[in-house]
């Protein structure tokens, strides 16, 4: 394995939170050639209106304006990745919000790459690099996009794995065997009475098995609570 694999490797997975580990993405992304790095992330839940993170090191009077502005309902980049899992360069959305791409530029961000991830467990993460000067070109790309790729999907293993236990505690939540299979037949649309039955359980011992993956999953039913653990992937 390349020199440059270990370290990103190797800096990701000794990091102790989010911001040692994004430190590290930012140091990366300055050795290659961009000033500036942003990680975001999408998750599973609530399903009404999945919560999302955001670190990055751009200019704070653009962040102060992009919360404010809720850039993110429109932010190409972000539009893109939630659909995508190919690389992202900004020159290529040019077209699309002028009014976005025109203050964004104000800030020095002037050119930038994106890479979006998407796990099992439903979570969507996306690295961007960018910088002021300079368009990035094909010849740089084929120098440097792997190590972006690597970068991106390594950046999402480790802030996704702070991010999600930290937003979405249950997800840490560990559901006994039985808890499971109470669940996955009930994602079946059986009853607890039918659940009993395939299982050679009475209805009370199956009610008590779903009562408890319930307050596990801090869920305000069984229904809720087999969502929750379908869409966290702690069902299998």
């Amino acid at each position: 394995m390349a020199a440059w694999r270990n370290e990103i490797i190797g800096a990701l997975m000794s990091a102790r939170g989010c911001d040692e580990a994004f430190a590290a993405i930012a140091l990366h992304a300055k050795e290659w050639g961009f000033d500036y790095c942003a990680y975001g992330g999408r998750l599973p839940l609530p399903i009404c209106r999945p919560a999302f993170f955001l670190i990055n090191n751009y200019p704070e009077e653009w962040q102060r304006v992009y919360r404010k502005s809720n850039y993110l309902r429109i932010d190409p980049t972000v539009q893109q990745g939630l659909r995508r899992a190919t690389p992202i360069l900004w020159s290529d959305l040019a077209d699309t919000e002028h009014e976005f791409w025109a203050h964004a530029r104000e800030f020095g961000l002037q050119h930038g790459w994106s890479q979006a991830s998407h796990d099992a467990g439903g979570t969507v993460g996306m690295l961007t690099v960018a910088r002021e000067h300079e368009p990035i070109g094909a010849s740089e790309l084929v120098n440097v996009e792997h190590r972006l790729k690597l970068l991106a999907h390594a950046a999402h293993s480790v802030m996704s794995g702070f991010a999600l236990p930290a937003i979405l505690p249950e997800s840490a939540s560990t559901l006994s065997p039985r808890e499971r299979e109470v669940l996955r037949w009930t994602a079946e649309g059986k009853t607890c009475y039918e659940i009993g039955m395939i299982l050679g359980l009475t209805e009370r011992t199956v009610n008590f098995h779903v009562n408890r993956a319930v307050c596990k999953l801090d869920a305000s039913n069984k229904t809720h609570a087999t969502v929750k653990a379908a869409l966290l992937g702690i069902l299998s």
